[in-house]
């Protein structure tokens, strides 16, 4: 059983394949000897193969030979599970150390079945081989995998919630070549379906519109205002801005991922909004003569509480995606958080980064 939340998600599929081995030995190589290195893996989680059939060794009795020796199924069954097991044995003391010592009955051969008795007196024994046919097959096929049109094994590879992609997939990409050796020479494996590009990609496209939007600003405070000082303050906001936001995402625990991103993007074109204006009216109150301690208070003061509206209106459309539950709410409130804190941040830089700036540059 495998606990379902929306922001665990696969983020790339680990694949395996060979040329010679059938799937059911890939996959049985992959439930024993892959799968438990995911938990070396920080905020990896691990999930069952899938693609292919498990590997299962078929008994397949014979009734008349079974009646003919006056046994019954359940002994057979009851045989093969005493004589096929891990059992405790004991405690082995050596100095201050105690070890659990047990008893490995465990067959390493499909033909080592053949070999179990099923019922033992003085006189002769009666083996499974007597009573049944022993075969190495595989269990009813319940999943079906194509990858690059040919039948494979992979294993999801899942993260969970408080976990970062990015991180997730570098450390798991480090385990590959312990993997590989701890495989057959004819077996591969391989990651795909990497999903961290697009967290890269939204990374990338964040910094762009970032510095786009920090430079057309800019450009169109220094056109208006005729001053290259007053475009350098409101380009430093947008990166104060963002990197804030990100570090209380980090302390709200949320990840960098698409959803955050998407919403740091979308509040690059309200954010700079604030320093604008107070820019602009700063200026606008120096040119009524006034001193410049007092043009500033007077200008942040005049705007600080439409600003604080217009913030607050911006929250509230967001607002409702901390009373979700469920999926809705694991989708959209990185997406909220990511506004929210920018915006927040904003403001509070517009009312007073932004004047400790302009006050030091107008000394």
């Amino acid at each position: 059983v495998i606990r379902f939340d929306a922001s665990s998600l696969p983020v790339g599929e680990l694949v395996f394949s060979s040329k010679t081995r059938p799937l059911k030995d890939i996959f049985d190589l992959a439930v024993t000897r892959i799968r438990p290195l995911f938990a070396t893996v920080p905020g990896l989680s691990a999930p069952p193969p899938f693609g292919s059939n498990a590997r299962t060794v078929l008994i397949n009795i014979d009734p008349t030979k079974l009646s003919s020796f006056n046994l019954s199924a359940d002994q057979v069954v009851e045989a093969i599970a005493k004589n096929n097991a891990i059992s405790p044995s004991g405690n082995i003391r050596i100095d201050s150390t105690m070890y659990v010592t047990s008893v490995n009955s465990l067959e390493t051969k499909v033909k080592d079945f053949e070999n179990i008795p099923v019922v033992s007196n003085n006189a002769t024994s009666i083996y499974v081989k007597d009573v049944a046919k022993v075969t190495d097959g595989a269990d009813i096929t319940v999943d079906y995998a194509l990858i690059n049109g040919k039948r494979s094994v992979y294993i999801p590879v899942v993260k969970t919630a408080s976990a970062s992609t990015w991180g997730v997939v570098q450390d798991l990409r480090s385990k590959l070549p312990e993997m590989q050796s701890l495989l057959p020479g004819d077996v591969h494996i391989q990651y795909a379906f990497d999903q961290s590009v697009f967290v890269i990609n939204s990374a990338k496209s964040l910094m762009t519109e970032g510095i786009l939007g920090a430079i057309l600003t800019g450009l169109m405070v220094l056109l208006f205002l005729q001053d290259w000082r007053s475009s350098v303050v409101v380009i430093i906001t947008i990166p104060v801005a963002i990197l804030s936001a990100v570090f209380f995402l980090k302390m709200a625990g949320q990840t960098i991922n698409i959803m955050t991103l998407s919403g740091l993007a979308l509040a690059i074109g309200i954010l700079v909004d604030q320093a604008t204006v107070t820019i602009e009216n700063i200026h606008q109150h120096l040119e009524m003569g006034k001193p410049k301690k007092q043009a500033i208070l007077d200008a942040c003061q005049e705007i600080s509480f439409p600003l604080l509206l217009i913030l607050l209106c911006i929250l509230a459309v967001f607002a409702p995606a901390f009373v979700m539950s469920g999926v809705p709410k694991a989708m959209f409130l990185p997406l909220s958080l990511s506004i929210a804190f920018a915006m927040i941040v904003s403001y509070v830089g517009a009312q007073t980064l932004v004047p400790l700036q302009t006050k030091g540059e107008y000394g």
